[in-house]
């Protein structure tokens, strides 16, 4: 068995990378069997396998022990051609879990690992069984050149042929470099270059609206200051109360899970987070809102119906934080209770200002519950 691993500090695009792959035809044809287990920070083993062995059966194994998981795995995996993502792993001991419960002795078989932590790496290449392992592959940030032609094509691919108004050339490069190589940040100080440009009426209050951003990127970039959740906060200042509550309602999903759109605009609507406008119906609205932060480059789109629409979305970990602290600080819009380890406990927030309660439960982690407090605020 193979294992690759991609590493990189955190917005360099490890995700999509991987996604790229794990989807090329070429790649489909080659693994039959292909499996993305998103494991995040708060690694919980059952979570990963079960994703794992849902590729294999519709048997509910939610009562299986973990060692009886991982042992299904290897029995699954054992004589398969097949890919394995493991997207987003935090600890070398996470990392050690997995592969515990991995094959030792399937040369058809392919591993595929993200991270941003050394640990793991190190922890993938002290493997003592017959893996097959490489170098890990380290992602790079983004050369001045580089940046600026990605900043250029998600601001004006649509429009002016994809090449900046000369104008505006010496501000945008200056924007670029302020972003530091780093795509994630280039695409969400895109998202709002995008808003400045259609909504500004004239091309002088363009350049006025560039040079407010320019200021503000440098402000937080020399203060030390961090950047993502600054330039994460310019985007949330620019959006409307509808659009802003959608957009922190995001934050009720476990980290990295991959969002089903047709849920997500269900819920904003039973929320009553869309308002209605005349000529639409809700539905429409809410997937209005929807692409509006898919356009923003805050919202990203995992996988599309064969209509075109939006299937699956998620988000990045940043912007996951982001909005889970804007609701705590500022909003209550809600609050996330979690099951203890090993009871049926949750650790309780003694605030009450919140109007919403989002349970985590070790029942069955791949599924999310959402109650709702009787009283309101």
């Amino acid at each position: 068995m193979g294992i690759v691993t991609l590493i990189g500090m955190p917005g360099l695009g490890k995700t999509t990378l991987a996604s790229k792959a794990y989807n090329n035809e070429e790649i489909q044809r080659e693994f039959p069997t292909r499996i993305w287990a998103s494991v995040s920070r708060e690694f919980n083993p059952r979570t990963v396998f079960l994703v794992i062995l849902h590729e294999f059966t519709s048997k509910d194994m939610s009562a299986e022990t973990t060692s009886d998981l991982a042992k299904a795995i290897r029995a699954s995996l054992q004589d398969k051609r097949f890919l394995l993502v493991l997207d987003d792993v935090w600890t070398a001991n996470a990392m050690s879990t997995i592969k515990s419960a991995l094959p030792t002795d399937n040369p058809k078989g392919q591993v595929l690992v993200t991270t941003h932590h050394v640990l793991v790496t190190k922890q993938v290449m002290s493997s003592k069984a017959s893996y097959s392992i490489q170098a890990p592959q380290r992602l790079r940030l983004l050369t001045n050149d580089e940046g600026w032609r990605l900043l250029q094509l998600k601001v004006f691919g649509k429009v002016e042929g994809g090449q900046c108004p000369p104008q505006l050339q010496g501000l945008g490069r200056h924007i670029s470099q302020l972003c530091r190589g780093i795509p994630m940040l280039l695409l969400m100080i895109a998202g709002i270059l995008m808003d400045y440009v259609s909504v500004a009426k004239t091309s002088v209050a363009i350049v006025k609206s560039w040079i407010e951003l320019s200021q503000s990127l440098d402000k937080y970039t020399r203060g030390g200051s961090d950047v993502f959740r600054s330039v994460l906060e310019l985007s949330y200042d620019r959006m409307c109360d509808e659009l802003r509550d959608c957009f922190l309602y995001l934050g009720v999903f476990r980290e990295d899970y991959e969002i089903p759109a047709w849920t997500l605009t269900r819920l904003w609507i039973s929320e009553g987070f869309v308002r209605p406008r005349q000529g639409q119906s809700l539905e429409e609205r809410a997937n209005e809102n929807l692409n509006d932060l898919i356009d923003r480059n805050i919202v990203i789109v995992d996988k599309l119906k064969s209509n075109g629409g939006v299937k699956t979305c998620r988000i990045h970990d940043t912007v996951h934080d982001f909005c889970r602290a804007v609701s705590k600080e500022k909003e209550h819009l809600f609050q996330v209770l979690r099951k203890k380890n090993g009871d049926q406990t949750f650790v309780q927030n003694t605030n009450n200002q919140h109007r919403r309660i989002c349970i985590h439960s070790n029942v069955l982690e791949a599924k999310l519950y959402i109650i709702f407090k009787i009283y309101k605020i």
